[in-house]
């Protein structure tokens, strides 16, 4: 198997949330065979599945894997991943909701393990909502797609909570379902 290969196995066995020790140590065997450099445009699965595998089987040593990502992580950087956030007006007024409708403050934007960006964190908490757009989710449903939802995925291994929230959902409620859904979702999450 190739890079390109185990760059979609990769996605798919943490789409999938999967925790076979024996498929992942075969992915990481092959991984680690491979001579060649890893390139940039297979780097975000190897290394979210490093801070997944890390989680999953804290008894195992994933060093050599994560030395697989080494060069294409210096030239990785997560907030070239969504670099839209200023131009989609859409994020400023759900960050106006937040604090001036439903009074919480969470810090907008923020990159975990230099791979993820959360886009609304209460960081004491380990609480984040990620608030998917019409520009970034799927045009058939308008929903959050699995790539868009890795770092839900990642995180709650590392005892995160993350809400990953459309545009297109939020905008069918009523304004109190907003109110209520949001709040009720964050007190559920402490």
């Amino acid at each position: 198997m190739d890079y390109p290969t185990l760059f979609n196995l990769s996605y798919y066995l943490l789409f999938r949330e999967n925790k076979d020790a024996a498929v992942w140590g075969k992915l990481v065997a092959r991984t680690c065979e491979i001579t060649d450099v890893l390139p940039l445009i297979y780097y975000m699965p190897f290394k979210a599945a490093y801070f997944y595998l890390k989680s999953v089987f804290p008894d195992q040593d994933f060093e050599k894997f994560a030395g697989k990502c080494w060069y294409a992580e210096q030239y990785f950087n997560v907030l070239m991943t969504e670099d839209n956030y200023h131009s989609d007006r859409s994020y400023e007024d759900f960050f106006v909701f937040l604090q001036a409708v439903c009074f919480v403050y969470p810090t907008p934007f923020v990159a975990i393990n230099d791979l993820f960006m959360l886009h609304y964190v209460f960081h004491d908490m380990k609480i984040a909502i990620n608030f998917h757009t019409k520009n970034f989710s799927k045009r058939d449903d308008e929903k959050a797609s699995q790539k868009k939802k890795i770092a839900s995925i990642v995180l709650k291994q590392e005892g995160w909570e993350i809400l990953d929230l459309t545009e297109q959902e939020f905008n069918t409620w009523t304004y109190n379902e907003r109110i209520e859904n949001v709040k009720g979702w964050l007190k559920a999450a402490k």
